[in-house]
């Protein structure tokens, strides 16, 4: 089985973790229904690393996903799978919101996951996708079991020696934990539109290429957050730019890893800023050089 550093892409397990985790509240502080309470840095799903801020609320997420092969798409198959597993460590700060007694949380979790793959053309496939897995935080909410599902499409077009990307997505995530408070749910729809160019070189045989993308996000149920004088601020829309390196034909290895796509983007609406580093996160359909 072959091993490769891939992004899960809209919004991810991470989301579910840390909007999970939003369980510490202090006892003589005002009650928080369910659904008031602070939503974590699902801005920062992705694989990499992001840091962002809203509102009263910072946050540092590191994410790492690693893809296997089952069944790949070779010899004509109608049909690939593959298994994931991701990583998580995250740092949320919440200082002066006195609602909730902790001023920072600090949380991990592994979460495997499955992939299906349905090619339409030679140039656009269907990945529908489900994960569920556990995550553990320094608070009362202890253990959290959380789950993700959704579908990823990609359509490529080639338009002179650039490769032209969209993959709209839909996605939905659950939390469950022994606290109430902190079992939650969202859904995002979201679809990233890219260019790629490639260099005039090749590095182990693959053709590198540098590429820029534009991703909107739009949450139906539009996410709250917590500020310092008790107020609430909604996200319901979110867009991400960014910049990315990777390679045109399948990526070199380095021992038995891919080579992953890297970029670096810069989160922004409703409030919501924040700059991340992505790993991975390649398409599977590719075009060959003209």
């Amino acid at each position: 089985m072959r091993f490769s550093v891939w992004q899960r892409s809209l919004v991810t397990v991470l989301a579910a973790l840390l909007l999970a985790s939003s369980g510490a509240r202090a006892q003589d502080g005002p009650d928080l229904e369910l659904g008031d309470e602070v939503h974590y840095p699902w801005a920062f799903s992705g694989s990499g690393f992001g840091s962002t801020s809203v509102a009263d609320q910072k946050s540092r997420v590191l994410s790492i996903p690693v893809s296997i092969w089952l069944r790949r798409l070779t010899n004509g198959r109608t049909m690939g799978l593959r298994l994931r597993v991701t990583g998580v460590i995250g740092y949320q700060e919440f200082k002066r919101l006195d609602e909730f007694s902790a001023e920072s949380i600090r949380l991990g979790g592994l979460f495997p996951g499955i992939e299906f793959l349905f090619p339409l053309s030679d140039r656009s496939m269907l990945r529908p996708f489900a994960d569920i897995g556990f995550g553990l935080s320094n608070t009362e909410v202890g253990e959290l079991l959380l789950s993700t599902f959704g579908l990823r499409t990609e359509f490529v077009f080639p338009w002179k020696r650039w490769e032209l990307g969209l993959e709209p997505r839909a996605q939905a995530a659950l939390s469950w934990t022994s606290t109430d408070l902190a079992d939650g749910e969202y859904i995002v729809l979201a679809a990233q539109m890219d260019a790629r160019y490639p260099l005039g070189f090749q590095i182990g045989g693959s053709t590198p290429d540098v590429g820029a993308y534009f991703e909107p996000e739009y949450f139906p149920d539009a996410l709250s957050f917590t500020t310092a004088s008790g107020d609430r601020s909604s996200i319901q829309k979110q867009y991400e730019i960014g910049f990315t390196l990777g390679f045109r034909d399948p990526a070199p290895k380095i021992w038995f890893i891919g080579v992953p796509r890297l970029g670096v983007g810069y989160r922004f609406g409703d409030g919501l800023t924040g700059l991340r580093i992505r790993i991975g996160g390649d398409r599977v359909t590719r075009l060959p050089l003209p």
